[in-house]
C-alpha cells in the first residue's frame, strides 16, 4: 500500500505542477513502470485517484482562492506546533485569536517565527518576544500584553 501512496502522490504532484492533463494516462503508466513500480500497483493507485472527488486545483486555481474568507473557521496547531509550543503557550494563542487580538497573519508569522527557533519548548517568555516582534504597533502590543508591575516596567504609570 505505501507504494500505492508513492505512486498517487507522483501523480498529484504531476497535476499540481502541469496542470489537469499533464500526458495521457499510458505515458504516465509507462513512465511509472520504468520508475520501477508493478502494473497492479498502477492499477490501484489510478482506481484510487479516480475514486477521489473532483477538488483537485491547479496551481492557477490555488492562486485564485487565495483570498478566501475564514471569517467562521479557525486554525488549528499541526502535531509539530503542538510539540513546540508549551500548554500555556497554546492556551495564549487560542485566547489572542477568539479575542480577536490576532489576525490569521500574523498568527501564522508567530508560529513560522516559532519554528525557527532552535528549542524543544516555546515558554510563554519566547512567545512575548515573539509577538514583539510580529507585531510593531504599541498600542496593539499594550492590548494583547500588558506591562506586569512585577517587572518593573515604568509603561503602567503612563496610563
Amino acid at each position: 500500500m505505501e507504494r500505492v501512496i508513492e505512486i498517487v502522490n507522483y501523480l498529484m504532484k504531476q497535476v499540481y505542477v502541469h496542470g489537469e492533463n499533464p500526458c495521457s494516462e499510458r505515458d504516465l503508466f509507462d513512465s511509472l513502470v520504468q520508475l520501477g513500480y508493478s502494473p497492479e500497483e498502477i492499477n490501484v493507485a489510478f482506481k484510487l485517484l479516480y475514486s477521489f472527488p473532483d477538488t483537485v486545483k491547479t496551481s492557477n486555481e490555488i492562486q485564485m482562492d487565495a483570498d478566501f474568507d475564514l471569517e467562521d473557521g479557525f486554525r488549528i496547531l499541526s502535531p509539530d506546533e503542538q510539540r513546540k509550543l508549551s500548554v500555556v503557550c497554546q492556551g495564549e494563542i487560542i485566547r489572542l485569536m477568539s479575542s480577536s487580538l490576532l489576525t490569521l497573519q500574523e498568527l501564522e508569522r508567530i508560529l513560522f517565527e516559532v519554528s525557527q527557533i532552535d528549542s524543544n519548548e516555546i515558554g510563554l517568555r519566547e512567545l512575548e518576544t515573539i509577538i514583539h516582534k510580529v507585531i510593531g504597533d504599541a498600542e496593539r502590543l499594550m492590548m494583547i500584553l500588558p506591562p506586569r508591575l512585577s517587572e518593573g516596567n515604568p509603561n503602567f504609570l503612563l496610563n
